[in-house]
């Protein structure tokens, strides 16, 4: 498009003002030009006039992504006037309509009304909009309809479905609920892949939910590898709410010392060095000198941490020695830190 072209445009843009030229302005909606586009979604979400939600509806069709997701938008943007026409596209026939509905539902802020109508998604035929309401529900943490979600999640059998569920009903669940979800999967080794990752979130908001320590740790042993991130954060959770026994703190601290040892991730690695010490602080004490001066700095960075937090201000010249030759300026500022607090408390 020319230069005079599109100017001529924008300024016809601009000068539009009843509800008459609507047709206009969803006209210009599909240009191939951007700012042509822009200019026309902002000035539709000014056009408060009765007659242009059902034109703007029409657009759910259209072949174009961006102009759906513009209607999407312009939906919500205009939702006192748009919520009949979007309660009845809830119904439409074509199942890509539905779900652009309930996108456009899930942008309508400050009506708890919506909650209702997204919740008519729970009972649509195609699963996708099935997954995209209980999704919204959880992000408006919908109590209403823990049950109606709690029910998808007993009798569901797609693996998208169940994580979908777990994820929105971590956001909306209580103990009580919590303790619901966790009797449907009495067995962990049969949990797929795919919810196995929500579930152990969802265990990692609720960890007294858990009966069975043993049998964590033994899925742990081999699924490890696709779920590493999900399990450390529910040790984590566990150590931070459940007083174990001896043999629990063994068993777990044998698990995290193997895969320490294994090929994981820097990030892991120092996530998995802090929980080695919260259940064996004696034998990471035995290795700090190995953690300080090793050639990872998140397991240096760990180190320093722990140095800290134990206070083994018997390493404080090695931490004068990190901070001298470190080349990570975090594990620098770190040592430079615990440094400081150190020769404080010895001139105290």
């Amino acid at each position: 498009m020319q230069n005079d072209e599109k100017l001529r445009k924008l300024t016809e843009i601009e000068k539009v003002s009843s509800p008459e030229d609507v047709d206009v302005l969803i006209e210009a909606l599909k240009s191939d030009d951007v700012l042509i586009r822009e200019a026309a979604f902002d000035k539709l979400k000014q056009f408060k006039f009765p007659q242009v939600p059902v034109k703007v509806a029409k657009l759910f069709k259209d072949s174009e992504a961006y102009v759906r997701n513009a209607a999407v938008l312009l939906m919500a943007e205009m939702w006192d006037l748009s919520k009949e026409e979007l309660t009845k596209l809830l119904h439409d026939p074509d199942k890509d309509v539905r779900k652009l509905a309930l996108d456009s539902l899930h942008y309508v802020v400050g009506d708890p009304s919506v909650e209702d109508l997204i919740a008519v998604g729970l009972e649509d035929v195609e699963l996708n909009n099935v997954i995209a309401a209980v999704e919204y529900l959880g992000e408006l943490q919908s109590k209403k309809y823990t049950d109606c979600i709690l029910k998808l999640l007993a009798e569901g059998d797609n693996e998208f479905l169940l994580a979908t569920c777990i994820r929105a009903l971590s956001k909306m669940a209580d103990e009580r609920i919590a303790e619901r979800v966790v009797q449907l999967f009495p067995e962990l080794e049969r949990i797929d892949d795919i919810t196995l990752m929500a579930y152990l979130r969802f265990l990692a908001s609720f960890p007294r939910t858990l009966k069975n320590l043993s049998s964590l740790i033994d899925l742990a042993e081999k699924k490890w590898d696709i779920a590493l991130k999900e399990f450390l954060d529910l040790f984590a959770a566990i150590l931070d709410t459940t007083e174990l026994s001896a043999e629990q703190k063994d068993r777990m601290f044998e698990f995290l010392r193997r895969i320490f040892a294994s090929d994981i991730p820097s990030p892991n690695k120092y996530e998995v060095l802090l929980l080695m010490a919260r259940l064996n602080p004696d034998h990471v004490k035995r290795e700090i000198v190995n953690y300080l001066y090793s050639n990872d700095p998140m397991i240096q960075l760990a180190a320093v941490e722990l140095i800290d937090q134990f206070s083994w201000v018997d390493y404080l010249d090695d931490l004068k020695h990190i901070c001298a030759s470190a080349v990570d300026e975090d594990l620098r500022a770190a040592a430079e830190l615990v440094i400081e607090r150190f020769e404080n408390v010895e001139r105290e």
